[in-house]
């Protein structure tokens, strides 16, 4: 979260409904900019996880993770 989102710990609450959305600003949908984030952090993209749910990116940061 503080990489992506420059969020500290205690600064969020996330759930396993919370979506890339919810981290936007108010009323905008473009989540371009935070995916470009991810895929510089963690070398992950929208085309990996085919969803904005934050769980399923940490599932699939997490199996690549376990793959190498």
């Amino acid at each position: 979260m503080e990489q992506v989102f420059d969020l500290e710990p205690g600064e969020y609450l996330i759930s396993d409904e919370s979506d890339l959305l919810d981290f936007t600003d108010f009323g905008s949908s473009d989540t371009t900019e935070t995916w470009k984030r991810i895929t510089a952090a963690y070398g992950v993209s929208l085309a990996d996880v085919g969803s904005e749910r934050l769980v399923n990116i940490f599932a699939v940061i997490t199996q690549r993770r376990n793959v190498h």
